[in-house]
C-alpha cells in the first residue's frame, strides 16, 4: 500500500508535513517523526520539482538539444601547418571547414579553435613571423589576415589587396611578405602586412597556388593554376616561364633551405626538381605511386627529402630526390608536411581527415584530432520498423549505425570502397517494403546497396560520374530508384541501380537539381527543387513542368498529413506554402523571413506542427501550421541544419549538421 502525497511542504512557520495512508492516518500520529519527515519531504520535493519543471518546459515549448555522436570520429581537411619558432609545442592548423583555424599548445595532443575574426572562412596558408612569433599571417577565403596575439584574434591585413582568396604566403630574411591570390597575381608587403603592392605584371591575372622565395628575396618562384611555373631573379620585377612546366598546375613548391638553386615542384603530372636555380627541370618521382601533394626538406641534411601523396603515403629520399622509398602512411590524402627543426624525427602531416604526427622520422603516424574538426553529417535515416535503429552518412567515414536511439554509433562500412579522401556518403535511403535493404549514394563512386541492415555493402553497378546526393525508393518496388546527381539533374533505375537513365525532359539543361522529393501518398508524383524554382512530374519522371518559385533555390518540401494539396517549400528566402498541390505559392510564416530553410518536417500526427532546419540560423518550429515560428537552438552548437528526421512516435527529432548528430525531445502534442 503506497503512501500518497496529500498536502506537501507547509509554511516554514508551521514546520509540519502531513501525510495520509488512504486518508485514514492523522498527522498527530507522526509528531515524533516530524524532523525525519521534514527532511524526507525536502528530498522528495527537490526530486519532484525538476520533473514538473521539465514537464512544464515541454508543455510551454522550451526544448533543448543534446549532441549524440559518441563513436563518431571528427575530422577536418587540414591544408596548412605552421610551428611557433619559440615553442615547439605550439602549432597552428589551417582547415578548409569552419572554424578554419586551430591551435595546439601541447604538440597536437589537443586542439582548440583560434578563429576569432576568421569566422566562416577556410584557411589555405599560414606564416609565422620569425622575429615576432606572436605575429601570424593567414591566407583565407576572402583575403589576408594578421594576428599579433598568437592566434587569439585576427584582423584583415594587406591594404591594396583585392577581395580574393589568398592561397599562399612566403617571406624572406628581411621580413618582406609575399602573397599569392586567386586570379589577381602576386603581391608584396614591406610593412608587416599593413599594405601591399602588386608584383610582376606578367602575373597580374594569374592564380598563384605556391611560392618559394630565397632568403635574400632575389630568386622567386610562383606556381600557378594551369598556367605553369614562373621564375624571377630580380626580386619579382620581371618573370619568365619554365618551359618544361608550361601550362602545368603547380600546387606546391619547396626550396632547399641550404641551397636556393635546388627546388621541387608538385604538379598533376608528377614531381619535378630544378637545378641551377631553375635553369633546368627534370621529373624525379621514380618510386612514388600517386600524385605528390607536398614536399619538405630535412632542416639539416638537404639530401633527405620527404613527399606526401594524395594516397596518404609518405615517401623519403636520401639522395635529393633521385630515388624514393615509402616509409609510412596516413589514412587519408596528405596536403602538407612539416618537420620540427629542433628535433627532425618529429613530423606533422596535414591531411584530409586532420593532423597526424610521427615521432620516428615518418615511419609511423598517429592521428591527433582531439578538439579538431567535426563529424559532418550529410545523410540521416531512421528505421521505422525498428525506431531505435538509425543510419548516418558523412564525408569521411562513410556509414555509421546506431541501435540505441542514437546514443552510440559504430562504423557499418564493410564492402564500401574508400579513397584517400574518404568515401563520402551523400545520401541514404531505406526501402519502405524491406528495411534491411539500404541504398547509399556516394561522392563520385556511384550507389552502394546493403541487404543486411548495413552490415555489408556492394556497388549496384554503373557509377554516375558525379555524387549521388539524394535517393528515392519506390514503396512498391525496391529496385525502382530515382536519384539526384550532384551538379546535375535526375536519373532513374528500374534494376536496383545496375543501369541509370536521365529523366529531365522539360527542365532547362543549365539547371542543377538541389532537392528531390516524392509525394508520400502518390509516389509517382515527384518534386525537383532547383537553383531557380520548383518542378513537378506526375508521370514518374517521364516529363517535368515548372510550378513556380522562380528565383528561389528550393532545398526541401513538406506535406500536410490530412490535406493532399497542402505543401510547404523551404527555399533561399524562407518558407513558402501551396494549397493547390504546388501550382501556386505564397510566402508563408512570421519568423522565417529571409532565412534559408534547408530541411522540413510536417508532423504526420499533427499537421499544425512543422519543424524547420535552416542555414546559419539553426532550428525553428511552429505549432500553428507555419503561421508563426519559434527559434529553438539551446544545446545546438551548429548554426546550419541539413537533415531532419522524426521518430515515428513523434516524441523526438534528430538533426544532421556539419558539426554532429543532435536529438531533441518535442513538446507534447
Amino acid at each position: 500500500m503506497g503512501l500518497q502525497f496529500a498536502a506537501g511542504l507547509a509554511s516554514p512557520h508551521h514546520g509540519v508535513l502531513e501525510w495520509n495512508r488512504k486518508g485514514m492516518m492523522a498527522s498527530q500520529e507522526f509528531r515524533q517523526h516530524r524532523i525525519t519527515l521534514l527532511v524526507l519531504g525536502l528530498v522528495l520535493v527537490s526530486a519532484i520539482i525538476p520533473i514538473f519543471s521539465r514537464f512544464k518546459e515541454r508543455q510551454s515549448g522550451q526544448i533543448a538539444w543534446e549532441r549524440i555522436d559518441r563513436g563518431m570520429i571528427s575530422h577536418a581537411p587540414v591544408l596548412t601547418l605552421a610551428l611557433d619558432p619559440t615553442n615547439r609545442d605550439a602549432l597552428y592548423a589551417g582547415a578548409y571547414h569552419d572554424p578554419g583555424l586551430y591551435k595546439t599548445i601541447d604538440a597536437g595532443a589537443s586542439w582548440h579553435g583560434a578563429n576569432a575574426g576568421l569566422e566562416g572562412l577556410a584557411v589555405f596558408s599560414l606564416q609565422v613571423d620569425s622575429a615576432k612569433s606572436q605575429t601570424i599571417y593567414a591566407g583565407a577565403t576572402n583575403g589576408l589576415y594578421r594576428s599579433t596575439d598568437g592566434g587569439a584574434s585576427w584582423h584583415p591585413a594587406g591594404v591594396g589587396l583585392p577581395h580574393a582568396t589568398v592561397y599562399t604566403i612566403a617571406s624572406n630574411a628581411t621580413g618582406a611578405l609575399y602573397v599569392g591570390t586567386d586570379g589577381y597575381g602576386l603581391y608584396r608587403s614591406d610593412d608587416g602586412g599593413h599594405s601591399v603592392v602588386s608584383l610582376g605584371q606578367e602575373l597580374a591575372q594569374t592564380t598563384i597556388l605556391a611560392l618559394a622565395v630565397d632568403q635574400g628575396g632575389q630568386a622567386m618562384f610562383a606556381g600557378t593554376s594551369g598556367q605553369g611555373l614562373y621564375m624571377s631573379r630580380d626580386a619579382g620585377h620581371s618573370w619568365s616561364e619554365a618551359p618544361e612546366l608550361e601550362g602545368a598546375y603547380v600546387s606546391c613548391l619547396a626550396m632547399d633551405p641550404a641551397d636556393n638553386e635546388v627546388l621541387f615542384a608538385c604538379t598533376r603530372e608528377g614531381l619535378w626538381r630544378a637545378d641551377e636555380s631553375g635553369l633546368t627541370w627534370s621529373k624525379v618521382d621514380g618510386g612514388i605511386e600517386g600524385r605528390t601533394n607536398t614536399v619538405a626538406f630535412h632542416p639539416f641534411d638537404s639530401q633527405v627529402v620527404y613527399a606526401g601523396t594524395a594516397r596518404g603515403e609518405i615517401y623519403r629520399s636520401t639522395d635529393a630526390g633521385d630515388s624514393w622509398q615509402r616509409v609510412g602512411r596516413t589514412q587519408r590524402a596528405v596536403y602538407t608536411l612539416m618537420i620540427d627543426p629542433s628535433d627532425p624525427v618529429v613530423m606533422y602531416a596535414g591531411c584530409w581527415d586532420g593532423v597526424y604526427k610521427s615521432s620516428n622520422g615518418g615511419f609511423s603516424w598517429e592521428l591527433l584530432n582531439e578538439g579538431l574538426g567535426a563529424v559532418e553529417i550529410e545523410a540521416l535515416v531512421i528505421d521505422e520498423s525498428d525506431p531505435r535503429t538509425l543510419y548516418a552518412g558523412n564525408t569521411l567515414d562513410a556509414v555509421y549505425k546506431s541501435i540505441d536511439d542514437g546514443n552510440s554509433w559504430r562504423n557499418a562500412n564493410s564492402g564500401l570502397e574508400e579513397t584517400a579522401e574518404g568515401l563520402g556518403i551523400l545520401s541514404l535511403a531505406l526501402a519502405p517494403s524491406n528495411h534491411r535493404l539500404i541504398y547509399a549514394g556516394t561522392d563520385g563512386l556511384g550507389v552502394y546497396v546493403s541487404t543486411d541492415g548495413g552490415e555489408s555493402w556492394s556497388p549496384t553497378g554503373y557509377s554516375l560520374k558525379t555524387g549521388t546526393a539524394a535517393i528515392l525508393v519506390d514503396p512498391d518496388d525496391e529496385k525502382h530508384l530515382y536519384v539526384r546527381a550532384f551538379f546535375d539533374r535526375v536519373y532513374e533505375s528500374t534494376d536496383g541501380g545496375a543501369t541509370w537513365w536521365p529523366r529531365w525532359e522539360g527542365m532547362s539543361p543549365e539547371l542543377e537539381v538541389i532537392s528531390l522529393t516524392a509525394d508520400p501518398r502518390r509516389p509517382s508524383i515527384l518534386y525537383a527543387g532547383t537553383e531557380d524554382g520548383l518542378y513537378i512530374t506526375t508521370n514518374g519522371a517521364a516529363s517535368w513542368q515548372n510550378v513556380g518559385l522562380e528565383g528561389q533555390t528550393v532545398f526541401c518540401l513538406g506535406f500536410d498529413p490530412s490535406d493532399a494539396n497542402l505543401l510547404y517549400a523551404g527555399a533561399t528566402d524562407g518558407l513558402f506554402r501551396s494549397e493547390d498541390g504546388g501550382t501556386t505559392w505564397e510566402a508563408w510564416g512570421h519568423g522565417l523571413e529571409e532565412i534559408t530553410v534547408s530541411a522540413l518536417i510536417v508532423d504526420p500526427g499533427d499537421g499544425r506542427r512543422i519543424y524547420a532546419g535552416t542555414k546559419y540560423h539553426g532550428f525553428y518550429w511552429s505549432n500553428d501550421a507555419g503561421r508563426t515560428w519559434l527559434e529553438a537552438n539551446e544545446g545546438l552548437e551548429s548554426s546550419t541544419v541539413d537533415v531532419l528526421v522524426m521518430h515515428p512516435s513523434g516524441h523526438s527529432v534528430y538533426a544532421g549538421t556539419p558539426d554532429a548528430v543532435y536529438r531533441v525531445f518535442l513538446p507534447q502534442r
